[in-house]
């Protein structure tokens, strides 16, 4: 499946007062991989808007975390469709610290639609075909 990799430094913003990365930014990281893996393959938001969808909002995030990150290290996120059902898509992202592999972790998303019941809700819809070929 669709892989990509994302360079990122470490900013002072990204850390807590010792100068480790504050855990919810890995968060922001996973994001972040997340959506240079979407606009890689040619599914920005405008496409997703194209295709009737809001975007790929998250359902699920975990992380576990297993070398520090401090303030200007650099990182490479490793982001990965790993599995894909007819309404979500499961990303799993490893981050390493030079060669040490610092955290890992993924997101369920879900294919995000207009809920029929409420104009400012957002349901999960169907992946359309031509995305699943796209994430594959």
């Amino acid at each position: 499946m669709r892989s990509l990799t994302t360079d990122i430094v470490v900013e002072w913003e990204d850390c807590d007062p010792a100068g480790l990365v504050f855990y919810p930014r890995f968060l922001s990281y996973f994001d972040r991989g997340s959506w240079n893996l979407w606009h890689a393959i040619g599914l920005d938001l405008p496409a997703m808007k194209a295709l009737g969808a809001f975007g790929f909002p998250a359902l699920e995030a975990k992380a576990t975390f297993h070398y520090p990150c401090r303030f200007r290290d650099r990182l490479r996120i490793v982001s990965e469709v790993a599995e894909i059902n007819s309404k979500t898509v499961r990303v799993d992202h490893t981050i390493y610290n030079g060669e040490q592999e610092a955290v890992t972790g993924y997101e369920v998303r879900f294919w995000g639609v207009g809920h029929p019941a409420d104009p400012q809700g957002v349901r999960a819809g169907v992946i359309p075909d031509e995305v699943l070929k796209m994430l594959k």
